[in-house]
């Protein structure tokens, strides 16, 4: 895997808070990496993107309660 991608999905884990200014650089560098790291990226940030603020706090309630 390209090291850009490498290191955006560390970004992604390391500080999830920042998943807007993440998206946004991953946005401008994207063009450089291959097609499928590109999907790579792209799925992962798909998925974290809806989560909101109430969906994790639901989400931990679910577990706290399960």
């Amino acid at each position: 895997m390209n090291p850009i991608v490498t290191a955006i999905l560390a970004l992604i884990t390391a500080a999830p808070a920042y998943l807007t200014q993440i998206e946004a650089l991953w946005n401008q560098i994207k063009s450089g990496v291959s097609t499928s790291d590109q999907a790579v990226v792209d799925t992962v940030l798909s998925v974290l993107n809806p989560k909101t603020d109430a969906d994790l706090a639901q989400l931990g309630a679910d577990a706290a309660a399960g």
